[in-house]
């Protein structure tokens, strides 16, 4: 059952620092009910907003889950969550497996697709010759054009296009497509979360004991977005995080804010009781997706107007 909850005028809000005054109305959340009351441990949003890659609570199994055709899809038993890599194509996705190679263990990049449950093997070779391709021959064969548009190295590092910021053993490393560069902005030991912006200029991620923050792909321009967990980019100007409140075993609350990076405003658009955590934007439809301790999926949709 899905249900829609409208929020109250208190949840209205404005960001009056602007170049344009703006105000942000928060105007419904709603409960995404899966197929046989599955429930999501950790995800993944494609880049439309429209499919989710999902771990089961309890399980660890690995699905899809098509948010307007309501269709759930189980995925190759050596997917994993942390391994697979989502595009803006609602039909596709990639993921990496480790296989034993001439005994040398050697990365295998993997396309699998929804529509046929099929897995096939993409090789950097593979990439090269798709680039070398007329442009008539890429135009017409839809396939073997994205294909030809993708970076090999960048979907084994989980990234769909240089450049790119990955984790190492808690570091963070940041590809710019010719070389890497191991960033410490805030002189810590262990990051978490880390995402480029829409424009590719700035980062935003978590420094564990120092909170979350942004700063731009060389480590500089340092802002601190405080003790808000999990960020992620909105735009290039608002990042949507969660604070959250525990008694050392369970999440007793935990809320969903938007904050200006320029400013340091933030506002409020997922009350605490409903326990929304780990916030993905869909900028394009101006909505966000967060999970629940109980591994229920969550979706806010808000409104932006001209004041």
């Amino acid at each position: 059952m899905r249900y829609t909850i409208f929020l109250l005028a208190f949840l209205a809000f404005s960001f009056s620092a602007f170049s344009e005054k703006r105000q942000i109305k928060a105007v419904q959340i709603e409960t995404i009910e899966l197929p046989d009351n599955i429930r999501v441990k950790s995800y993944k949003l494609n880049s439309s907003g429209n499919l989710i890659v999902f771990s089961t609570l309890g399980t660890n199994d690995l699905k899809a889950y098509d948010i307007t055709t309501k269709k759930l899809f189980g995925l190759p038993s050596g997917a994993s969550l942390n391994t697979t890599v989502l595009s803006s194509d609602d039909n596709q996705l990639f993921y990496t497996e480790t296989v034993i190679n001439v005994g040398q263990k050697e990365k295998q990049l993997i396309a699998f697709s929804l529509s046929t449950g099929k897995s096939r093997v993409i090789t950097e070779e593979t990439i090269e010759q798709a680039k070398r391709w007329n442009w008539w021959y890429r135009l017409w064969n839809k396939e073997k054009r994205k294909l030809a548009e993708t970076d090999f190295v960048a979907l084994k590092n989980g990234a769909l296009s240089v450049p790119y910021i990955y984790l190492k053993e808690g570091q963070l490393v940041y590809n710019g497509g010719e070389s890497e560069k191991i960033l410490n902005p805030l002189e810590a030991k262990y990051y978490l979360h880390p995402s480029l912006s829409p424009d590719k200029t700035k980062i935003c991620g978590f420094a564990v004991g120092k909170g979350a923050f942004v700063c731009d792909t060389d480590g500089g321009n340092v802002v601190k977005l405080g003790n808000m967990e999990a960020p992620a980019w909105v735009n290039n100007k608002l990042v949507a995080g969660m604070i959250t409140s525990d008694d050392g075993h369970n999440i007793n609350s935990s809320e969903i804010k938007i904050i200006d990076i320029e400013t340091l405003e933030s506002k409020l658009v997922l009350p605490a009781e409903h326990k929304g955590m780990y916030p993905t934007a869909i900028p394009d439809k101006n909505q966000i997706i967060c999970t629940t301790p109980e591994g229920q999926l969550i979706l806010v949709e808000y409104i932006t107007e001209d004041l």
